[in-house]
């Protein structure tokens, strides 16, 4: 296994803490066959900044980025430092590890593990000190005082100008991305859940491994000389309490025998204590190795540290080697201290107290035995912890790789949708291209598809999407049942209850005719949901709905599929640099028109913000109505038209924060998925939201998204990500990181199998008499073609607000210019007026030489309103970038009698392609899409 190790110092003089945990198990995954590499830092003015220098240690390859000042720890360099991001991303390139382990990123900064999430390398993450609450490290203002462990709080009292807010923002951001966080000690645990950082639930505890004796060393006071002392000291020797110390043996009897050796210390620290010259000793720093002979000839260790340690090798090293330990109670030595038992425990900054407790040892030398021979408490071995290491590293890979649980056999899942574009991308295509790799095949037609009868006989699960309970469905139902197939109905709003009718958004600006319309979906919605077995949401809302009306509910998430991914990183690629001082923008993408009131609950506050950054812009997206607020700065504001999901990546790629707000005081909004935050996650941008509950599981309860509830927050949150461009390109860049892992197929497809076995093994409920079909358009069966999965949109026109009429004798043409290659499939929107139909319509597609290229004739009694019908080319054309397709479509009667109303949908476009019985219809256009790429 290649592992990479981080720690932000390594060299072979440092013997203490983190650098030397790392020396030890990189040096245990040699000699268990694997392979370790180890990235820290420098800090050096000779070399450009983000210089990296390669080296060994310990025989380690090493790798040294250089820093600069970013290890002074008050530094925003120190939280996130972009040569450290760089020279990281360097180091995996060059080393490809298939696991990387953090022990500390002070100076470093969490780019370290954006980098390793560009690269897809899980990182877990070893915390051994409170660098993530705490600037300083170890709960150590640079005023000289000490915080609490357990009431660790915003705000650093040493450096009151500090932006604590901004950091703990940047370095929250990037906790998400951590797969597996370690701990050496229980307190550390508990101190870094009552700071806020953590919930108890992802912190474990994993003790640093001590290395035993290798050879025996002599007894304490066995040597009838005075009590033999050691301090081992170290880089931060006045923060370990070395001045401390030296107070306290001053205030010590001259005649006391009593004798310090002093490690790693500078004899000038005994400038001014003549009375010390011969009582202390200074040494320089010895190799590790020598361990044994220092502490061999010692008989008290004394750690009176000033700050917190978070574990304290020094002390398991003493007590391991049976020395007797005098230490403050300064937290991790205490894991292991028991005062009076095998050790002395003295308060911090007291040297007062510490001097008491050195003249009761060397007055006692019995105490001093007792103290060394007491049972000693459990202390793993480096050997230990390499292997814990290993364990939680396969394990991590074995996630990483599973595909998805499989259930043993092929299953075949038959969706029937009721509804086309991003409800079925995210819940149906998503989820079928999911589960292929766990073992199961998916067919996915129109709820009213005459296909639908004979599909169900051949299905393991009949997942009903959105779908009324029309003729068609009751016939595939009753298939089902008939073969004990279990029926699920698939929902990721609340459209199936008639208590919620009237607080869907929906209904607030639309005519009474549509309003009924929508009345009769949520009945025909109802009685899909009564004869299901099952019900499947994509939020904990929605599934507490179904619930409340006796169908048992599971929650698969909304996710994210491979396509969505890939067309996501192409428009990351083409982002472009916008000069420094530029304008910036933010933007509300708005898929349907029921979000006008959510704009509104924000508008005052968005209002606020354009006055405070007059050169910030607000891009609004889709069918959205600008609120009156807002027009005053109608000059800065860009109004765009909805687009497709292969395009939407591009459009979300040119904002600087996305806006996401639901007005929560509608229950229908409460159970709304957050794939607006993944959506733009996917190309780095940062989102503020409404603290929705999916919303705040999206975020990682705020962590990678700003939630914001109230006027005052939104216009705070949206003015900060605006004006602060390191903290929202941080953001955004932890906020796909995580998306990528939690929400990509792999989890979905985890989180389906699970339910579709939970499903598959209660099997279908007793049956209760089905309900009565719901009126429809297309009573024996509908010709409505799906978004099909995967293939990316050329050209389109996914408004319609009008209709142009279909009558025999007056064609309607379109002139459509292809955008790319390998156009295969171009869809029109039709109109029916709701009634059922009997003509017939020829639609035709033909090159500018009048060639036709696809035609198909469909019989208008299959047509469902506002729904599309697709005309398949004969063959993809390779080459149909630039070139001009015409589109022809031609009512052909019915043999007779009155002609019912028929028509296709058409919205305001700036082409000027469209002709109806052989006029030109200006700034018009048909309501279409065409299609490129194979379907997936």
């Amino acid at each position: 296994m290649r592992i990479a190790l981080v720690v932000p110092l390594y060299l072979p003089e440092l013997q203490g803490g983190a650098t030397l945990v790392v020396r030890r198990l990189a040096r245990e995954f040699q000699r268990l066959g694997h392979a370790p590499f180890v990235f820290s830092g420098r800090a050096t003015a000779a070399e450009p900044l983000g210089e990296v220098a390669r080296g060994w240690v310990d025989g380690i390859p090493t790798w040294r980025v250089n820093l600069g000042h970013a290890f002074t720890s008050w530094t925003p360099a120190n939280d996130l430092n972009e040569p450290g991001r760089e020279g990281f991303a360097r180091f995996l390139r060059a080393t490809g590890p298939q696991i990387i382990h953090v022990h500390g990123l002070q100076g470093l900064g969490v780019g370290v593990i954006e980098a390793a999430g560009e690269a897809g390398v899980p990182v877990v993450s070893t915390m051994h000190d409170w660098w993530w609450l705490c600037p300083c490290l170890f709960l150590y203002s640079p005023g000289g005082s000490a915080c609490s462990a357990a009431n660790v709080g915003p705000g650093c009292p040493g450096r009151p100008a500090i932006d604590d807010d901004r950091r703990r923002r940047v370095l929250a951001a990037a906790l998400p991305s951590l797969e597996r966080i370690f701990v050496p000690a229980p307190h550390v645990a508990e101190s870094l859940v009552r700071g806020g950082l953590l919930p108890a639930e992802r912190i474990e505890i994993q003790p640093n491994g001590v290395e035993r004796a290798k050879v025996g060393l002599p007894p304490v006071t066995s040597h009838g000389g005075p009590l033999r002392l050691a301090f081992l000291g170290g880089a931060g020797n006045e923060l370990k309490g070395f001045g401390i110390l030296l107070d306290a043996l001053e205030r010590l009897p001259r005649e006391l025998p009593i004798v310090l050796d002093a490690w790693a210390t500078d004899p000038s620290a005994l400038d001014g204590r003549a009375l010390l010259k011969e009582r202390v000793r200074t040494h320089p720093p010895f190799a590790i190795e020598q361990l044994d002979e220092v502490l061999g000839g010692a008989d008290v260790v004394v750690l009176p540290s000033r700050i917190s340690e978070s574990f304290s090798l020094v002390v398991r090293e003493a007590l391991l080697r049976r020395r007797a330990v005098i230490t403050t109670d300064c937290g991790g030595p205490l894991e292991v201290i028991e005062d009076g038992r095998n050790g002395l425990v003295v308060a911090r900054d007291s040297p007062e107290e510490l001097a008491r407790a050195l003249e009761r040892l060397a007055r006692d030398p019995a105490l001093v035995r007792r103290l060394a021979a007491a049972p000693l408490p459990e202390i793993a071995t480096p050997q230990q912890q390499a292997e814990d290491a290993l364990v939680v590293y396969r394990d991590q890979l074995e996630c990483q790789a599973r595909p998805g649980a499989t259930l043993g056999l092929t299953r075949r899942l038959l969706f029937l949708s009721g509804i086309d574009g991003a409800s079925l991308r995210y819940r149906v295509w998503t989820l079928a291209r999911a589960l292929e790799a766990a073992g199961m095949e998916s067919e996915v037609l129109a709820h009213s598809d005459v296909r639908a009868p004979a599909a169900a006989e051949h299905c393991d699960l009949l997942i009903l999407h959105r779908a009324p309970f029309s003729r068609i469905v009751r016939r595939a139902v009753e298939i089902a049942r008939r073969r004990g197939v279990p029926v699920v109905f698939s929902a990721d709003d609340l459209v199936f209850r008639h208590e919620d009718l009237l607080d869907a958004p929906a209904l607030d600006h639309l005519s009474p005719q549509v309003v009924l319309g929508y009345r009769t979906s949520v009945e025909a919605y109802a009685r899909s949901l009564a004869a299901s077995d099952a019900f499947l949401g994509s939020t904990e809302g929605v599934a507490v709905a179904a619930e409340s009306l006796g169908i048992p509910a599971l929650v698969v998430r909304n996710g994210i599929d491979p396509a969505l991914i890939a067309v996501s990183r192409e428009a990351r690629a083409r982002r472009s640099l916008r000069a420094l001082g530029g304008p910036r923008r933010m933007g509300f993408f708005s898929g349907t028109d029921t979000h006008d009131a959510d704009l509104e609950s924000i508008a005052p506050a968005l209002a606020n913000a354009l006055a405070r950054l007059p050169d910030a812009r607000l891009v609004l997206a889709g069918p959205l109505r600008c609120p009156e607020v807002l027009e005053r700065f109608r000059a800065r504001i860009e109004c765009r038209p909805l687009v497709p999901w292969s395009e939407l990546p591009a459009s979300l790629a040119d904002l600087d924060v996305a806006l996401a707000p639901l007005d929560l005081g509608r229950r229908f909004n409460l159970a709304k998925s957050g794939i607006k935050l993944l959506e733009a996650a996917l190309v780095d941008v940062p989102t503020v939201a409404s603290p929705s509950p999916p919303f705040q599981q999206a975020s990682a309860e705020g962590a990678l998204g700003w939630l914001a509830d109230g006027a005052s927050a939104w216009e705070e949150a949206v003015v900060r990500l605006l004006s602060d461009d390191d903290l929202a390109r941080h953001l955004g860049r932890s906020a796909r990181h995580w998306v990528e892992r939690r929400y990509g197929a792999t989890c979905v497809a985890d989180e389906a199998v699970k339910a579709i076995e939970a499903i598959l093994s209660r099997g279908p409920r007793a049956g209760a008499e089905l309900p009565e079909p719901v009126e429809e358009e297309a009573p024996a069966g509908s010709c409505v073609a799906l978004e099909p999965a995967g293939a990316r949109y050329d050209a389109w026109q996914l408004e319609a607000d009008a209709v142009e009429r279909l009558e025999p004798g007056r064609p309607i043409e379109q002139r459509l210019v292809c955008r790319d290659d390998g156009v295969w499939r171009v869809d029109l929107r039709v109109c029916t007026f709701w009634r059922p139909q009997r003509q017939s319509v020829l639609f035709s597609v033909m090159d500018e030489n009048e060639k036709c290229l696809g035609r198909r004739a469909i019989a208008a009694s299959g047509f469902v309103d506002r729904a599309f019908v697709s005309i398949g080319l004969d063959h993809p054309r390779e080459h149909s970038a630039g070139q001009v397709l015409r589109l022809r479509i031609e009512a052909q009667g019915h043999g007779g009698g009155e002609v019912e109303p028929l028509g296709l949908w058409t919205a305001a476009d700036e082409s000027t392609g469209l002709r109806v019985g052989g006029e030109a219809l200006p700034r018009r256009s048909l309501s279409l899409r065409s299609f490129t790429s194979a379907p997936g």
